[in-house]
């Protein structure tokens, strides 16, 4: 499993979601943290990052109280997050041009079973760590 040890950092303000999302990622081998607000994932990913132990995988939910998962994920990459910002929701969406402009890598639709969660987080972490993984 190339995700174990990734870490993940959940952004929904739902908090049923972000306990069941731990929880599976927990099983996987992962290690998360949750938070409700855009503000505080900046300060979560922010923290991380200048403790040395940055973010591997964002799951974001496009739609959050106080402004859009747009831009939330605008914000983590103007900030400088340069891993995967996956796009959750419960509406039926595509990640389509203006998600990808937004900095989205992928998309999950809530509510999403513990395999559509581990294939998603495995193929989003293995893309970006499978060069260093790799052998000759």
């Amino acid at each position: 499993m190339r995700a174990k040890g990734a870490r993940v950092l959940i952004v929904d303000d739902d908090v049923i979601l972000r306990a069941l999302a731990a929880a599976l990622l927990e099983q996987m081998g992962c290690q998360s943290e949750g938070v409700a607000t855009g503000a505080e994932a900046s300060a979560s990913a922010a923290r991380a990052a200048a403790g040395g132990r940055a973010f591997d995988l964002v799951l974001l939910d496009l739609h959050l109280w106080q402004e859009t998962g747009q831009e939330v994920c605008q914000r983590l990459r103007g900030e400088g997050f340069e891993g995967p910002v996956v796009a959750i929701s419960g509406d039926g969406f595509t990640l389509d041009r203006q998600l990808r402009e937004a900095g989205f890598d992928a998309g999950l639709r809530k509510p999403f079973s513990a395999q559509e969660l581990y294939a998603c987080v495995e193929g989003q972490v293995g893309r970006i760590h499978g060069r260093f993984v790799e052998t000759g």
